[in-house]
């Protein structure tokens, strides 16, 4: 693994084993999204339910936007304590979109029965797009929050139009 500088192992670390793992299962249920979509996106076209109505209404687009929705989401959690975090998610949403237009690609040509569709890679990108807008507001939000307290933490005088 990596060796501190006055040259321990850092495995043999208990602190170090205890911020790694606590990292792990902090990222686990995004993580186990990404590997989850990745075995639903590589499945052969013959392991696919064939059912009409979703050719018909265009479901398998509804079930990419909320795939990749949910893969952007599910970093909220383990980083929302960073300072950067917006730069992060919109890092995030960029990655999982391009993870969506690479797995088009892939299904295109090396999954059998699997194609190239350009409005499932709209739909990975209004799923992306979506989840950041709303993971933006949502940190924007609560750093008005979090500052509107702090300003108010020295105030004894409480009015009650402040909180309106």
């Amino acid at each position: 693994m990596g060796v501190f500088s006055d040259g321990r192992d850092c495995a043999s670390n208990p602190l170090f084993l205890a911020i790694v793992t606590k990292r792990f299962l902090l990222f686990s249920p995004a993580l186990a999204a990404w590997v989850l979509s990745l075995v639903l996106l590589t499945l052969p076209g013959s392991k696919l339910p064939h059912l009409e109505w979703i050719g018909k209404y265009q479901v398998d687009k509804a079930i990419h936007f909320t795939m990749f929705f949910g893969l952007v989401v599910l970093y909220y959690y383990p980083l929302h304590h960073r300072p950067n975090a917006l730069r992060l998610y919109r890092l995030i949403a960029m990655t999982m979109f391009t993870y969506g237009i690479l797995m088009e690609i892939v299904q295109k040509y090396w999954i059998p029965l699997r194609s190239f569709e350009w409005l499932d890679i709209v739909a990975d990108g209004l799923g992306c797009l979506v989840a950041y807008a709303v993971l933006r507001r949502f940190v924007e939000k609560h750093a008005q929050t979090h500052a509107h307290s702090r300003a108010n933490q020295g105030k004894t005088n409480h009015n009650i139009f402040d909180k309106i």
